[in-house]
């Protein structure tokens, strides 16, 4: 219970009742452990992810740090292990910049689209 109410205090809601798994970090900051172990708890959570979406919106976080590599690793590794698609939305800030600097990346590539800076 302490680990669930931690979850969802710095990570509000994770809602699939449409089909739509859509977590949304709180901010300012984004630690790459914090990610990890929230990738853990969804993996957990949502045995049935080949039939949702999974969209990381970033719209509070103003940075990734400060590994943000780390959380970079983090976020391709879940999405290569999930039999459904990955999406991070809502970049700006350092965020839109790490992702940008990997925009060649097949995997970034796939869960960001295009990059837009703003």
């Amino acid at each position: 219970m302490g680990a669930d109410a931690h979850t969802a205090e710095r990570w509000g809601s994770v809602d699939s009742t449409t089909g739509l798994l859509r977590v949304q970090p709180k901010g300012p900051t984004l630690a790459p452990e914090e990610l990890g172990g929230l990738l853990g708890e969804v993996r957990r959570r949502h045995t049935d992810l080949a039939s949702q979406e999974v969209v990381f919106d970033l719209s509070r976080v103003e940075m990734i740090g400060p590994q943000w590599t780390l959380a970079l690793a983090f976020l391709i590794d879940f999405a290569r292990h999930i039999a459904t698609r990955c999406r991070v939305v809502s970049l700006h800030g350092q965020p839109a910049a790490v992702m940008e600097l990997y925009r060649c990346n097949r995997d970034v590539a796939s869960l960001v689209g295009r990059v837009a800076n703003g």
